[in-house]
């Protein structure tokens, strides 16, 4: 143990001013392993634990942990050690994700060293001989993706060339009799063009009989279109033996590697892209944190470990950016107004309609199926549930427990051949009639999601986080929550805003139901408030992002929220709902009310709304907010934006705006806010009515086309 780790991890530092780096390099707080252990155990405190295993072959068959390679793995290990060092962080202690991250990055920095072995002669030299031409290639390599698992694991070229080596040890008695166990693995249902493999169709079959035949395959996932999908953890595990990181790390499957093709029962359209368009490639801030992590191999020259310091100095290179194919940061979507606003509307009456009735009858279903010592499943599927549900229920037509799992159990049996389940569009047709309790229910909690991450403004995992009973403060005005982007060493800074009523009263409904649960001794203990009940036990699940989004979606399908011109459904994500938050001041005196949104916040003072709106928002979603209205402005209003149509004309060289691309014109004012050639900002001003303002527009700076 070091001599950091007797004092408490906050006061860390005061230790750290004066220790040998030899020792303080070789140990971690996340690190449950002795140093020179062969195997580590990594605990970041996120709910799951790593083994890394460094017994991994280098090019002449050696292993790593040979004693021949102790320098090399001594750095490998220690350039892993000091990330979260404050050598490294620059004296700023990192929440427990930000050091997860900084890690798993460096693993893979490793493995992009392990996975080309041969080329770095790893076992003759170790990095000593890594040159400023290495250091360029690696960043060409990693500008080629967005995805590590292309970018540096090279996935679906590895993948290829280990389905076609397993097929080469696959005679074809044993294939045939694969295929006769399992006829499905024959079908090929994705054409030829939409494939990632570069396999024919004869080579898909006997591939995906490999993988059978190791026992690679598993019931897919609800998202998945497919019945059968790959492990893929275990592919990974057997292509990238070699590596320390890549071994343990799920890859995305190729579509054409899945069978026996069935209609799922998740959303009814594709989703409207969430991020605007931009090319598969490295981001600029993506690419700072990859120089930072290359770098940080620098501090192990103090340890004299052969680092190839002359190499790491092209790190610092301004030149660099210019030779790599980079993209600019993603921003999120843009929502139309009217869609918002309409779902808002929606969200709110239908959580006032049903929301009490949902909750009183989902208690007297696990009170009766508790008393009875059954599942809630076992119960209703004995004894029905009408009479246990609210009149009012009852006349809007629900009859059944869930109705996704009786269309796929009841009305069909998944194991019985010949048997064919409703297509989904009967079960949204009949979700939509009501026939489903627990679509209802979690209809509801997308409502609430949708109307609190609207009207609060909160980042997504600060909604996740909220805790039941603990969420409002005594007098139910102020959401209570825990700042993901402030707090000192992972503990998070604990906040209050303004919530308006209509939000309280939609949290209490979500409170009574986990507090009466407990009241009624059917749980022991209550949890996140978006946590939703689980169809067969009485448990609340743990909420993740894609567990919150899929209320969302069941509460975009159940409303029919509109499409676009391709057929596909906007699908609300909290983070566009962070960004209209902000866009409802910028619009409210040109293309519509503010009034609402001052009544929602119980705030008078213009001023001071657009002072907790820029508290609550950050610089990039504010400013998402203003592009937003920039390009609207210059759709409706263009005179009224001054140099910003000036400038907008000459670049896109077009009189009217409305003959752009929305998403394009939009993105090219962020482009300008963010530059600083632009501004865009409300002035307010004393009227004898009260206090007004105006969007005002300026140019503030020069911009360079090229």
């Amino acid at each position: 143990m070091s001599k950091a780790s007797a004092l408490p991890k906050e006061l860390e530092f005061i230790a750290l001013i004066n220790l040998d780096r030899a020792e303080e390099y070789r140990s971690a707080w996340w690190l449950k392993s002795p140093f020179p252990n062969n195997s580590w155990e990594l605990d970041f405190g996120l709910g799951s634990k790593f083994q890394i295993d460094f017994r991994v072959q280098l090019e002449d068959n050696s292993w790593l942990t040979d004693p021949q390679h102790h320098q090399l793995l001594e750095l490998f290990k220690c350039w892993l050690c000091v990330q979260t060092h404050f050598d490294s962080t620059g004296q700023v202690t990192l929440t427990n994700i930000a050091c997860y991250h900084r890690v798993s990055r460096t693993f893979r920095l490793i493995d992009y060293f392990l996975l080309n072995t041969a080329y770095f002669k790893l076992a003759s030299y170790g990095l000593a001989i890594v040159t400023d031409t290495d250091i360029r290639r690696f960043f060409s390599d990693l500008a080629t993706s967005s995805s590590t698992a292309e970018s540096i694991y090279r996935w679906h070229d590895r993948l290829t060339a280990y389905l076609k080596d397993g097929i080469s040890k696959l005679n074809e008695s044993e294939v045939q009799a694969i295929l006769k166990e399992k006829p499905a693995l024959g079908e090929i249902e994705v054409d030829i063009c939409d494939r990632s493999l570069e396999l024919n169709d004869q080579e898909l079959i006997r591939a995906r009989a490999f993988l059978w035949s190791k026992g690679f395959y598993k019931k897919a996932c609800a998202n998945v279109d497919y019945r059968y999908g790959p492990r893929s953890k275990q592919i990974s595990d057997a292509v990238y033996a070699n590596t320390l990181w890549g071994k343990i790390q799920a890859k995305p499957i190729p579509e054409e590697l899945h069978f026996h093709q069935i209609d799922r029962y998740y959303r009814e359209y594709s989703s409207v892209p969430v991020r605007t368009a931009l090319e598969d490639k490295l981001s600029l801030a993506t690419l700072s944190a990859w120089k930072q992590t290359l770098r940080s191999m620098g501090l192990l020259s103090e340890l004299e470990l052969p680092v190839p310091l002359e190499a790491l100095n092209l790190t610092d290179e301004i030149a660099l950016h210019d030779c790599l194919p980079l993209k600019p940061s993603g921003r999120f979507r843009t929502l139309p107004q009217s869609l918002v606003f309409t779902s808002l509307k929606q969200a709110i009456e239908f959580s006032l309609e049903y929301g009490e009735d949902l909750i009183t009858s989902y208690l007297n279903i696990a009170t009766a199926a508790k008393a009875s010592d059954k599942s809630i499943w076992d119960y209703c599927a004995q004894n029905g549930i009408k009479p246990l549900l609210t009149e009012k229920l009852r006349r809007q037509g629900v009859r059944t427990l869930h109705l996704g799992f009786e269309m796929s159990f009841s009305e069909s049996n998944p194991n019985k051949p010949g048997s064919i389940r409703p297509p989904s569009s009967e079960y949204f047709r009949r979700m939509r009639a009501n026939e489903g309790f627990f679509e209802l229910l979690h209809v509801l909690y997308g409502a609430i999601e949708v109307s609190v991450g609207t009207l609060s403004a909160r980042r997504q995992g600060e909604l996740i986080d909220l805790k039941t009973a603990q969420c409002l403060d005594q007098s139910r005005q102020y959401l209570v929550f825990e700042n993901r982007k402030s707090g000192f060493d992972g503990m998070r800074q604990k906040e209050v805003r303004p919530i308006p009523e209509i939000c309280a009263s939609q949290i209490g409904m979500l409170e009574r139901l986990q507090i009466e649960l407990v009241e009624r001794g059917i749980i022991g203990e209550t949890t996140q408030l978006f946590a939703r009940p689980k169809v067969p036990s009485y448990l609340p699940s743990s909420v993740s992002h894609s567990y919150y989004n899929a209320a969302l979606d069941m509460f975009c399908d159940y409303f029919e929220l509109a499409l676009d011109e391709k057929g596909r459904r906007y699908y609300i994500r909290q983070h566009q709902l962070r960004r209209f938050f902000a866009m409802l001041f910028f619009w409210g005196r040109s293309f519509g009310g503010i009034e609402t949104l001052q009544w929602y916040l119980g705030h008078t003072d213009m001023e001071h709304l657009y002072h907790y709106i820029t508290e609550s928002t950050s610089g990039a979603v504010l400013n998402g907010a203003k592009a937003a209205y920039g390009a609207e402005a210059l759709r409706r209003e263009p005179a009224e934006t001054g140099g910003l149509a000036q400038l907008a004309r000459k670049h896109f060289n077009v009189e009217k705006f409305s003959l752009l691309d929305s998403e394009e014109l939009e993105e090219y004012v962020f482009f300008l806010l963010e530059s600083g050639t632009v501004t865009i900002e409300p002035h307010f001003f004393q009227t004898p009515e009260g206090k007004e303002f105006k969007v005002m527009v300026k140019i503030t700076g020069e911009i360079n086309e090229n």
